[in-house]
């Protein structure tokens, strides 16, 4: 057996279940992440502009020639 123990054996105790539940729970958790703050991988400034393609900053008129862009449409 992978997990070493029968789940027939595993599920007669409501106790066991009921640990085996928050072991698979906190495994998620584990793996994914709590989400908590600071906890986001990047290590630099939360504050930083949004970039484009090229890595340069998203500029106010950047964003004004994209909406005249889609309103000329």
């Amino acid at each position: 057996m992978i997990f070493g123990v029968r789940p027939s054996s595993l599920f007669t105790s409501r106790w066991m279940a009921l640990l085996w539940g928050v072991l698979i729970c906190l495994t998620a958790v584990g793996f994914v992440g709590g989400g908590g703050k600071g906890n986001d991988g990047a290590g630099g400034d939360q504050t930083a502009l949004p970039t484009d393609a090229a890595g340069d900053p998203i500029t106010a008129q950047d964003v004004a020639a994209l909406r005249n862009a889609v309103e000329a449409q």
